[in-house]
């Protein structure tokens, strides 16, 4: 399963994107403010791409469930555009409407209870998490106590938004500058 940190995703996927002088165009894989992955990867893609075979170990071919957490601002009206955006490249989502210039609080609670509940359940053997995020050491190391693999992708770039000890609490980790850089560049 993966468990993306949307919310961190997207600040750092646009620190990484203009350091690099790579646009994010708004579209299915970006919306400013709310929600960004990789430019055409849907969540099969990510997992044989990325995961899969030169990678690491062989995963199935599709993820078999693959959730996004994000917050945004504006109209309340447009998460359910959100959600259907992200549902069709293969991801549920858990999208919580902030107020400006507030921490959202609910995307890192949701996501530890939802990558805990399935570790403990016994619904998967492997958890990817996409977050650089050190608040989430604690979860790996219980997911990890409860005998499963937890691998961590992240944007690894010299500026640094990766968290050393997240890094080395997680089983395998998969640095996805090149594929995420290289997936918003124009063709």
């Amino acid at each position: 399963m993966l468990f993306v940190d949307g919310e961190n995703l997207l600040a750092r996927g646009k620190t990484v994107a203009a350091s690099a002088q790579v646009q994010l165009q708004p579209g299915d894989f970006c919306v400013d403010g709310a929600y960004l992955w990789l430019n055409g990867f849907c969540t099969r893609l990510v997992s044989s791409a990325i995961l899969g075979g030169h990678f690491g170990p062989k995963l199935e071919e599709d993820a078999i469930r693959a959730f996004y957490y994000s917050s945004f601002t504006g109209h309340l009206n447009n998460v359910k555009t959100y959600r259907e955006s992200l549902h069709a490249i293969g991801f549920h989502a858990e999208l919580f409407h902030k107020q400006k210039n507030k921490r959202a609080k609910r995307v890192d609670i949701t996501l530890a209870r939802d990558m805990l509940f399935n570790s403990l359940r016994d619904n998967l053997d492997v958890a990817v998490i996409f977050s650089g995020d050190e608040d989430y050491v604690p979860l790996i190391e219980e997911v990890k106590r409860a005998g499963k693999n937890v691998w961590l992708c992240w944007l690894e770039s010299p500026e640094g938004g990766l968290s050393e000890a997240l890094r080395l609490a997680s089983d395998a980790f998969f640095p996805i500058d090149h594929e995420f850089l290289h997936s918003w560049r124009p063709r």
